[in-house]
């Protein structure tokens, strides 16, 4: 399975973004989204390789902070906190 990030788009080229997670750097496809993208936008991507929506930094934070909680009350060994 995998999960799908918010990532801010840091550099476009063409069909191609930079974005940046967690201070990490990657390039991801933009190929799949039907409106243009510029720096400062955020994506939602996923796979680390594609883009699949535009999201609204609202909507980014919103997501970004839900896996910090589920982080919070995970442990690295997958038991459930609560």
């Amino acid at each position: 399975m995998c999960l799908t990030v918010p990532c801010e788009v840091v550099r476009v080229d063409g069909d191609t973004a930079v974005v940046v997670h967690a201070g990490e750097h990657f390039a991801v496809s933009l190929l799949f989204l039907d409106r243009i993208v510029q720096p400062g936008d955020w994506i939602a991507v996923q796979a680390r390789r594609y883009a699949h929506a535009v999201l609204t930094e609202e909507e980014a934070r919103d997501i970004l902070d839900l896996y910090a909680l589920v982080d919070q009350l995970v442990d690295r060994d997958g038991a459930a906190h609560g």
